[in-house]
């Protein structure tokens, strides 16, 4: 479909050079895979290379091998082929990654490079697997999840929208707290005034059940919202 994947395979992933086209017409069919590439192959026949990569939030030393190989699990598909590792914050090597790209024309640079854009997105899927208890979805129809998962990302995202949005001046315009003073306004702030705001606001009011969707009535709505609270 034209789209290109970058992703972090096992370190044992069968991997093969391609097969050697022989001169003369053999019998049996020919051969779908070459020599298989093992890294101790990789670290004695390519050359190692060592860079300052701007990823994981600064500029940290890469040491990478990069070849062109056939991935077996992928069915033979030609990739780029990227072995690295990078200096922690300690001083110390980290252990080797396998990196693969499906397309070959890319440098090892980039593929290092856009890969580790994926860590920005790391806490927010933790946050929504294991605190939003996405991992323990129990709903039996898609509708329903996907209105639950929609929820939460909303949840998720309005409070930092807010922080990002009205900053630490109107930020504690609406919704002070005596005992920060001159802090960043963060998510958990935005959480609590919304919070404070909106305590008791009949939700459930707003549910038609015929219709199986939440309507906000045009007329006497602040009516029937001062009765039910």
């Amino acid at each position: 479909m034209g789209a290109v994947v970058i992703g972090q395979a096992r370190r044992d992933s069968a991997l093969y050079l391609q097969p050697v086209t022989p001169h003369k017409k053999q019998r049996g069919r020919p051969r779908k895979y070459g020599e298989k590439l093992t890294f101790q192959e990789v670290q004695q026949h390519y050359s190692l290379q060592q860079k300052n990569l701007k990823a994981y939030g600064k500029v940290r030393c890469f040491q990478f091998y990069s070849a062109v190989a056939q991935v077996r699990f992928l069915k033979g598909y030609l990739c780029k082929i990227v072995w690295s590792r990078f200096l922690d914050d300690r001083g110390r090597w980290t252990k080797w990654h396998l990196l693969i790209s499906t397309d070959t024309n890319l440098s090892a640079q980039h593929i290092i490079q856009t890969y580790a854009l994926r860590w920005w997105t790391e806490p927010m899927f933790n946050e929504l697997k294991n605190i939003f208890g996405l991992i323990n979805a129990w709903e039996q129809t898609r509708q329903v999840l996907a209105r639950w998962t929609m929820i939460l990302s909303l949840a998720y995202c309005l409070p930092r929208l807010l922080s990002l949005w009205l900053g630490p001046k109107k930020g504690a315009e609406l919704f002070t707290i005596p005992w920060r003073i001159n802090q960043p306004v963060t998510a958990g702030w935005m959480a609590d005034a919304i919070t404070h705001y909106f305590y008791g606001f009949p939700v459930r009011n707003l549910w038609a059940r015929k219709l199986r969707k939440l309507i906000l009535p045009k007329k006497h709505f602040y009516d029937q919202l001062d009765q039910a609270v």
